[in-house]
This record gives C-alpha cells, sequence and structure tokens, in this order.
C-alpha cells in the first residue's frame, strides 16, 4: 500500500494518538490510502519505511493539541523534513494542513502558522479537503435493500476474522475486531522490496539502485575499528544519503579517524588542504581494493563560500573521497540525531579519549580561510567553523558508489 496522507503527532500523547487514529479510520473509510505510525525517527529500523512513506505523501497532517507537542521532536523531525521538501521544491504537489483541538492556528510553531488549519470539530471538512485533493469520488449509490448489504457486509467479516484466527469468534468478539484498528507504515518486505530494513547490505549483493532505499545501510571497504591502534581492518559501514540512476550516496556511519584539516595554521580550501589529500590517496587505498576503487565515482565538486560569513571555497574539485558541505548535511541529513557522529573503538584510541561522540569535519569554509566547518558532538553545525590544524575533530568520508545493472 503506498501513502497518500501522512498523519504526524507527538507520539506517547495519549490526547493526539486519539486523535491522531479517529482521523485516519476517517480517511481510511472515504478510501484514503494513510500512514499514521506509531514508530517515529527515533527507531533507526523504522526510518527508511518512514522516510518513504513521508515522501510519498500528497498530503502531511499535523496534529496538535498544544504548541509544545508540536515542537516535540517525534513530530517536529517529520514536519520539518516535509516542510523543507516543499520549501525546495522536491514536493511539487504536496501540502501541509493542520488538525487542532483545544488551539488555535496562531498558536502553532511558526513555521505552520501560514497553513490550512481545521478544528477537531471540522473533521468532516478536513475529509472532504483530502478528498477533493486526491481526487476521490463518492462511490455511486446503491439501490437495493440497504440493510441486506449490512448483514452481508458483517457476515462476510465474521467469516473472515474467524479463519484468520482459526476459532468461531462471538459477536461481541467481531465488534471489538472490527472497531480496533492499528495502522503502521508497512515494512520493506511488504512492500515486496526483500529483506527486512535493518539489514546490513554488502555493496556486492547490490545488483541494481532498485534494490536499495535511502537511510538503509551497507558494507564497503574495510578499515580499523574495533581493534584498537592495530592494523586489522574491518567491513565499514555506510548510511545511504541518496539515490540516483546508477548510483548510491554513501556517509560513514561511524567516526572513522581523527585527522586535522590541514597540518598547519594557514588559509587553505578544501582543494588545498591536507586532509583531502589524505581521503583521496592513504584512506582510499588502505580501506579499498583496486575492484572496489573502480566502483567509486569521481564527482566534481564546486565548493560554495560560507553563506553565514562569505567566505570562499576554493576552486573546483574532482574527488573520489570528500566530505559533506553545509548545505549537504543540512539536506541528507535532516534531523539532528542524525547529524551525531559516533567513534569506533579505533577512533577512541586515536584520539585518546573514552568519548562516544564528538565532531566532525565538514569540507565547507568557516569564518575565515583557517577555520573550516565542522559538527559538534551534539549534532549542531558550526558555520564559523574550527581551526583547520585542529587534531580533535573525526573524519567522517562520503562518496558515490556507481552500480552497473547487469
Amino acid at each position: 500500500m503506498g501513502c497518500q496522507v501522512y498523519i504526524s503527532y507527538k507520539r506517547g500523547e495519549g490526547a493526539e494518538h486519539d486523535l491522531a487514529a479517529g482521523l485516519c479510520g476517517a480517511l481510511q473509510g472515504v478510501g484514503a490510502e494513510v500512514c499514521c505510525s506509531d514508530k517515529d525517527f527515533a527507531d533507526a529500523t523504522a526510518m527508511p519505511e518512514l522516510l518513504h512513506a513521508l515522501g510519498e505523501a500528497k498530503i502531511l497532517v499535523v496534529v496538535g493539541t498544544k504548541h509544545d507537542n508540536m515542537e516535540a521532536k517525534s513530530s517536529a523531525e517529520e514536519w520539518t523534513k516535509y516542510l523543507r521538501d516543499l520549501t525546495d521544491g522536491f514536493l511539487p504537489d504536496g501540502e501541509i494542513v493542520l488538525y487542532l483541538s483545544g488551539m488555535e492556528k496562531k498558536d502553532a510553531p511558526f513555521g505552520l502558522r501560514d497553513r490550512t488549519a481545521y478544528d477537531v470539530s471540522q473533521q468532516g471538512d478536513l475529509v472532504q479537503h483530502v478528498k477533493d485533493k486526491l481526487g476521490i469520488k463518492d462511490p455511486p449509490q446503491e439501490t437495493g435493500d440497504s440493510a441486506l448489504a449490512i448483514f452481508a457486509f458483517f457476515a462476510a467479516c465474521f467469516i473472515m476474522l474467524c479463519a484468520m484466527y482459526d476459532k468461531p469468534l462471538s459477536l461481541r468478539d467481531l465488534l471489538s475486531k472490527l472497531l480496533s484498528f492499528e495502522v503502521t507504515v508497512p515494512s520493506r518486505w511488504e512492500y515486496g522490496e526483500g529483506e527486512p530494513a535493518d539489514r546490513v547490505y554488502s555493496m556486492e549483493e547490490i545488483a541494481s539502485v532498485d534494490e536499495v532505499w535511502v537511510g538503509e545501510r551497507v558494507t564497503f571497504g574495510t578499515y580499523p575499528q574495533s581493534n584498537v591502534l592495530s592494523d586489522e581492518a574491518e567491513p565499514i559501514q555506510w548510511r545511504i544519503l541518496a539515490v540516483e540512476e546508477n548510483r548510491v550516496l554513501l556517509l560513514s556511519q561511524s567516526l572513522l579517524d581523527y585527522r586535522p584539516y590541514h597540518q598547519e595554521d594557514k588559509n587553505v580550501t578544501w582543494r588545498t588542504c591536507s586532509l583531502r589529500r589524505w581521503l583521496n590517496r592513504d584512506f582510499m587505498n588502505a580501506a579499498f581494493g583496486q575492484d572496489d576503487q573502480d566502483k567509486i565515482a569521481v564527482v566534481t565538486h564546486q565548493n560554495p563560500k560560507n553563506e553565514t560569513y562569505g567566505t570562499k571555497g576554493g576552486k573546483a574539485t574532482d574527488d573520489r573521497i570528500f566530505l559533506l558541505t553545509t548545505e549537504e548535511a543540512e539536506r541528507y541529513l535532516t534531523f539532528y540525531w542524525n547529524l551525531r557522529g559516533d567513534n569506533t573503538a579505533y577512533a577512541r584510541a586515536v584520539l585518546q579519549s573514552d568519548a562516544v561522540s564528538t565532531g566532525w569535519w565538514l569540507r565547507s569554509p568557516g569564518a575565515d580561510g583557517s577555520s573550516a566547518a565542522y559538527v559538534d558532538a551534539d549534532g549542531v553545525i558550526h558555520m564559523d567553523g574550527m581551526v583547520v590544524d585542529e587534531r580533535g575533530i573525526a573524519v567522517r568520508p562520503a562518496l558515490w558508489v556507481e552500480i552497473s545493472e547487469t
């Protein structure tokens, strides 16, 4: 089943859960395909399916009973991503609608105040709005005995449910089963796409970009990780950030090593920094054999300026392995918990620290030519940057891998 309407609400909030469930039932009753999951993006195994459903939705309904609930992480992560995608033109037919109880539209978060809003007493109007948006037509009126039709419906449901539960059901049980429902986003294999979403794939298993989704994890190449300061390498896990016609964009799941952006404190750009040379020479040769290196695409980067401070990003570069820019980090890693990076045991040994999470470099310039932007341990992007010879910022490589369909 697809997702035409995605209902977002604060998970764990009883009143909003009931509102969302009631609206879901009403919309399903008129034939809309609705996604209203009790899971949120904090569940790493559910994230790929949730992102897929959110990207499909023509309408995002944000349920709210008070401002703080709409700003809660489980809801805000969904509507801020959808709002950003709308603003960036990725959802030309998308729309955000508010479904409120006990609050007015002016009390909603700032980014939602200009959206169409319906009070809970206007549920019928909201359902009609969805039908109009999706082009759902009312079924033709049937002639004949409506009571007989209702009886036939319940009889069919009774037989079906008895078969499902492999036992006869009482009338009370039948009504209970019919009136209770749970709506979740289908898991990967329910879409007919193969294995569960929490599986870690090997790039060698992937024969087509149609076999992977954004948010899934793959292994590709090897690098020291759990063994402390040894040469023994282990498979590197990567997160899929984007899928294009014949290639995927990967970002390392963990912080793999510690290197300064440049070996000395001076004005540099991504083109001239020592970290770029290390990634495309030392790291690439250490992590990938020749067959894997041949799969890594050479990508031309324009290296834009720092939008806050105006610091120039330097000339274009041709890279196989690179760091994300501030704009790419915001685009691909929408939610702050995704921006955070955890150290491998090897990286902690290099840093000589027990810190689970630290900052990691971006390739964008900082406030001046002797600094580079980075993401801190809490997942916050620092446009002012850190001095380029800082050795306490981690390396989180990115690369495009080509997939040749056979």
